[in-house]
């Protein structure tokens, strides 16, 4: 992940967080990891760290497949289908407040 203090890749992932606010209280109603490529699409990882990395096998019937796959998943759809995901389970909101990142006509 780029860190744009340092001006440097460090290793982590960033969370994508929707959450509904009451004006007094703050519920995560869902989530979903990200990593980036960076332009070597290296991860900013060595070689070393990369070749060390968990690697397994996942069961494209269970949850965590579809977790892993979000993690390289563009985090301005992953925004939109959040959304998309909250509406069709009922939960309603008059506006939805963002960083200037997420400025798109499809959210």
């Amino acid at each position: 992940m780029f860190d744009h203090v340092t001006h440097s890749f460090i290793y982590g992932m960033k969370c994508l967080t929707l959450a509904l606010s009451d004006g007094k209280s703050c519920y995560p109603i869902d989530f979903s990891l990200h990593r980036e490529k960076g332009k070597k699409k290296d991860y900013g990882l060595t070689l070393k760290q990369r070749k060390e990395q968990f690697k397994e096998k996942r069961n494209a019937k269970n949850p965590d497949y579809a977790r892993k796959a979000e993690c390289d998943e563009s985090k301005l759809e992953m925004a939109r289908r959040m959304l998309c995901h909250a509406v069709g389970h009922g939960i309603n909101f008059k506006y939805v407040l963002a960083d200037s990142w997420f400025t798109c006509e499809s959210l």
